[in-house]
């Protein structure tokens, strides 16, 4: 007897342990992209829950400019605060008695280490009036208020993280995976945010966003695991690209000028940053090899879509650690071939660059045409993508980033008409004179049958005149 109290005692505990890995709502990182959705900041006005969006609008619509968001208002526009630097701050605040304040484990001076962008002044008088907002609209109300909501959205993704498997990171990285934060930020659509231990007392984490199914519910793609590995990986993945980063600089400087433009796109500014990005993206294209996915194909023409060409080429090199463990036990152990190879590409990267763009598929034609001008009269009830070769039937778009273009109102899901015709049904009766709407579609979500991801990021805009 004396036996199975002490096994089930230690199933509980194992289950305890287990729970610390579970995804949560937090109410430190609804305030803050509560505020900047105020702002007006796109990376906080992209809910995916329509419902909650429409409660946060109507719930704090007399508080559009108090203090705070006007000051978040100015930062954003004078120090670039936005995206990771609001959930790094976020991520050191807590709640207590009432009151948002800083955590005991910070102080203001050593803002930068949540985000370059913080100066002292700039987080004391930020986190000063964010207080303020908390108790003048009784946030903490409308956070019980949707406690629901967030369980429902805690338990999708909590579904999607029992596919990680710990140990890989173990047997990859040669680190323990600990025990992270996985914060979803309900305001955040399709941005996704590190927690590094560098700017962390203890641990690291994650903010991911959050999606709708079709009956406007929390919901989470499969792909999404990919998210989850890449914010996650970071923690593992960044020591080792900084720690041989001045290996890697000259061949990176080659690189980065063919691909500056479309990393751009994702916010990715310069050539240390974007080596960094793409040595993550190849372990999580790593672990999805030896998770034997079927999604692994899919997770590599991705990472070539978004930009970085020479993927393909990097996960073939990679045989070369796996047909050697004992040489190099962890991928720490494999760094200066991994230097040579980005060396490699950089020596070859105008026949890498050729013999991928010959494969690829594009955009042969849309209507009404990207850019142009629609008369009232004579309003289009659908728009219509059509494209060089035949797809695989994904597809996946996302917000212009221009506050001056009006996302498309789609009356119901897109549909496939034919193996190369995407189509986007139209509210007609909502698009106004002197608009312009659009839409960006997301180019590694459209696969060719034969394998080839639409490389790029597309704007596709209309003015109703």
């Amino acid at each position: 007897m004396r036996r199975l109290v002490c096994l089930l005692l230690f199933v509980a505990l194992a289950g305890t342990c287990q729970a610390q890995w579970a995804a949560k709502v937090d109410p430190r990182f609804e305030l803050t992209s509560i505020v900047f959705r105020l702002v007006g900041a796109q990376e906080y006005s992209q809910c995916g829950i329509p419902s909650y969006a429409a409660d946060i609008d109507e719930y704090f619509a007399d508080y559009a400019e108090h203090p705070v968001v006007s000051f978040a208002r100015q930062i954003r526009a004078t120090h670039g605060i936005g995206y990771n630097a609001v959930s790094g701050t976020a991520d050191w605040l807590v709640i207590e008695d009432g009151h948002v304040k800083l955590s005991p484990e910070y102080v203001f001076k050593e803002a930068a280490k949540a985000d370059s962008r913080w100066t002292p002044s700039l987080l004391r008088r930020y986190v000063k009036l964010l207080d303020d907002f908390y108790r003048e609209t009784d946030f903490q109300k409308f956070y019980d208020n949707h406690a629901e909501l967030y369980r429902y959205a805690e338990s999708q993704l909590d579904n999607l993280m029992a596919e990680v498997d710990p140990e890989w990171f173990v047997s990859f990285y040669g680190k323990e995976f600990g025990d992270p934060d996985i914060f979803i930020g309900m305001c955040n659509g399709p941005s996704n945010y590190a927690l590094v231990s560098g700017s962390r007392k203890s641990g690291y984490g994650i903010v991911v966003g959050c999606n709708s199914d079709n009956n406007g519910r929390p919901a989470y793609n499969p792909l999404f695991l990919t998210i989850i590995l890449h914010e996650l990986g970071h923690n593992f993945s960044n020591p080792l690209s900084e720690q041989y980063w001045p290996e890697m600089e000259a061949a990176a400087d080659i690189i980065y000028p063919h691909v500056a433009e479309i990393m751009a796109m994702q916010a990715y500014a310069d050539a240390r940053i974007v080596t960094g990005e793409w040595f993550n993206n190849l372990c999580v294209a790593m672990c999805y090899r030896e998770m034997g996915s079927p999604y692994y194909d899919y997770v590599v023409n991705g990472y070539q879509a978004s930009g970085y060409v020479w993927m393909r080429r990097a996960v073939e090199f990679m045989d070369e650690f796996y047909a050697d463990r004992e040489r190099y036990p962890h991928i720490s152990d494999f760094m200066p071939r991994i230097v040579e190879f980005y060396d490699s590409v950089a020596a070859d990267y105008d026949e890498i660059e050729r013999e991928y763009n010959e494969q690829l598929p594009a955009i042969a034609e849309i209507t009404p045409a990207a850019g142009s001008t629609v008369s009232a009269d004579a309003l289009p009830s659908e728009l219509v993508v059509r494209f060089s070769k035949p797809m695989s039937g994904g597809y996946g778009a996302n917000w212009v980033d221009d506050p001056q273009v009006i996302a498309i109102p789609l009356d119901g899901g897109c549909y496939w008409r034919d193996e190369c015709t995407l189509v986007y049904p139209l509210k007609t009766d909502q698009l106004e004179s002197g608009k312009t709407y659009g839409l960006m579609l997301l180019g590694w979500a459209f696969v060719s049958a034969d394998g080839y991801a639409l490389p790029g990021y597309h704007d596709v805009t209309f003015t109703v005149e």
